[in-house]
């Protein structure tokens, strides 16, 4: 059954450390997990979030800058589309403390990659009313400080809730952000597990990009090294400007002469290749992640100015160095 779904995302997985991934039966599937802990909540039962992936599709966990949330996200390629997912649990009456956090990392990841998203989760907030147009999300209904921050959050970074199945209460307790209005969520007619009354299972369909022929490589005319002399001298036997009176048959000789020196002129400047080295768009994964583990190690030392923060640093650039060096030469 597992096989129909290339990505699973539970929550209240209620699972612990002693269980192992390979005894949850996701055979074919990389799992990314996030166990309730001391970290993350007061309670030692339940809670518990999880994504499954095709062991086909590439994927990555996305580390995060906050542990007291029950949360997990993987960044996940397909052809020429990088997309985020996340999952995300929230008990009932949620300390808003907690929800800035969940949406601090949220901010924290969109600004970092800027990834395509869906976040995916179990809010508990109930007796909200939402709706999605071409702007953006809205919501009504019981609005407490909990729900405006969420809602505000979302709306700020242009994301949809798309998510309008309710559940035996008349509430949606499980969101389905994304910045796409293109995702689309139904009702799951193969759910994994006995479907919970609270908790309609969701289908969710993403749209994947067709590869494209694009490469960050090249050919472009050298204008900088072009010997300008030489093309001078070259033009000078040519008399471009206009004459006043010229019969057909000189019109014609005129023609040919000016696509003769056209060519001839075109052909003296250097063919280069160019390669965008600089860009991460054509990078794999795995040499996109490292960069922004980097690029977050190095803001760590920038704010503390601290000789661990700058030795961690140190080592992940230079560890970027080396997968850079080698990807090239491959």
């Amino acid at each position: 059954m597992f096989s129909i779904y290339d990505i699973i995302i539970l929550t209240e997985t209620w699972l612990s450390p002693d269980i192992k991934d390979a005894e949850l039966g996701f055979v074919g599937f990389q799992v990314y997990r996030l166990d309730r802990n001391p970290n993350n909540s007061s309670f030692s039962r339940g809670g518990g979030v999880l994504i499954a992936i095709k062991s086909s599709l590439e994927s990555h966990p996305v580390p995060l800058n906050v542990s007291n949330v029950e949360q997990v996200y993987a960044l996940v390629s397909i052809n020429i589309n990088n997309f985020l997912v996340g999952c995300v649990y929230l008990p009932p009456v949620a300390p808003l403390t907690i929800v800035e956090s969940h949406l601090s990392s949220v901010e924290n990841v969109l600004s970092n990659l800027k990834p395509h998203s869906v976040f995916c989760g179990d809010f508990n907030i109930p007796h909200i009313n939402w709706s999605s147009d071409l702007l953006g999300l809205s919501a009504s209904g019981d609005l407490n400080p909990v729900s405006h921050t969420i809602v505000n959050s979302f709306l700020f970074h242009n994301f949809f809730q798309l998510n309008s199945i309710s559940n035996n209460q008349g509430s949606t307790l499980d969101l389905i952000f994304s910045n796409s209005n293109k995702v689309t969520v139904c009702l799951a007619t193969e759910p994994l597990v006995i479907p919970d009354s609270y908790h309609p299972p969701q289908h969710i369909r993403v749209p994947i990009k067709a590869k494209n022929k694009y490469s960050n490589t090249h050919t472009y005319k050298d204008f900088k090294s072009a010997n300008y002399y030489a093309i001078s001298s070259f033009l000078s036997y040519y008399n471009i400007g206009k004459p006043p009176f010229l019969c057909i048959q000189l019109m014609v000789q005129r023609l040919f002469s000016t696509k003769h020196c056209f060519n001839q002129f075109n052909g003296m400047f250097l063919i280069r290749p160019f390669i965008l080295r600089n860009s991460l768009t054509g990078l794999p994964l795995f040499l996109r992640i490292s960069y922004y583990i980097k690029k977050r190690a190095h803001a760590a030392y920038k704010r503390s100015n601290s000789p661990a923060n700058y030795s961690a640093f140190s080592e992940l650039r230079a560890k970027c160095k080396r997968l850079s060096k080698i990807y090239y030469q491959s």
